[in-house]
């Protein structure tokens, strides 16, 4: 049916947008951290809080990094901020300078740090698709590194592969709690639905692809 895995994205992605929603946007070759992602869904929930600036900055991964591990009401210290992110203190300085001009962060006291009250992240989540004729292991693992930043992550693969593999190898998608979706000239199929991945929202390259997916919808970046 599918000659080649661009034939399968375009058919699948095709499919997709027959069936999105106002507040769905879809977007291909996402360029994640570690490597372009096949498509992403994106889902935005309430209106983007995060002006073009703020955006840009978090498109750094070193001041996503240092966001991540700030709270709005528990005090964190550059000692802190060191540890985790195992960046030097000048790069830290760096990081923080840029976030608290853009008023995104506040020193309380010396070399002490919060997220201000008045900033909040979008409410936007991502939904990842990595297509692939053959090779579905290898899908597998990219679908694992998707989900640093996803809540839910999918192998696509030509329908007729997609329901062999839910027959004969569905256990190595629910180890993994990765989806499998079917594609034929019609429709998608979902043959495994994962659960919902609740510990993307703390991760750096969630906060990095939020700012990454507003300057893509603003043609900024």
């Amino acid at each position: 049916m599918f000659e080649t895995e661009l034939q399968l994205q375009k058919k699948f992605v095709e499919n997709l947008h027959n069936s999105k929603q106002t507040n769905e946007f879809i977007h291909e070759e996402f360029n994640a951290r570690f490597g372009n992602v096949d498509i992403i869904k994106v889902i935005y929930n309430g209106e983007v809080t995060l002006s073009i600036s703020q955006a840009k900055a978090l498109t750094k991964i070193s001041n996503a990094r240092v966001i991540a591990y700030l709270h709005k009401k528990s005090l964190r210290t550059l000692n802190y901020l060191i540890k985790k992110t195992g960046y030097s203190k000048n790069q830290i300085l760096l990081s923080i300078a840029e976030l608290k001009k853009l008023k995104m962060i506040i020193e309380v006291k010396p070399d002490r740090y919060l997220i201000k009250d008045e900033f909040n992240f979008p409410n936007i989540k991502f939904i990842s698709f990595e297509a692939k004729l053959k090779d579905w292991k290898k899908a597998i693992s990219q679908s694992l590194r998707n989900n640093n930043f996803s809540y839910k992550s999918y192998v696509v693969m030509p329908l007729k592969d997609a329901k062999y593999l839910h027959n004969k190898q569905s256990h190595y998608f629910e180890v993994y709690n990765i989806g499998l979706i079917g594609v034929d000239d019609n429709k998608n199929v979902t043959f495994i639905e994962p659960k919902q991945n609740l510990e993307y929202q703390v991760s750096p390259l969630f906060i990095n692809s939020i700012g990454k997916i507003i300057c893509k919808k603003e043609q900024v970046c």
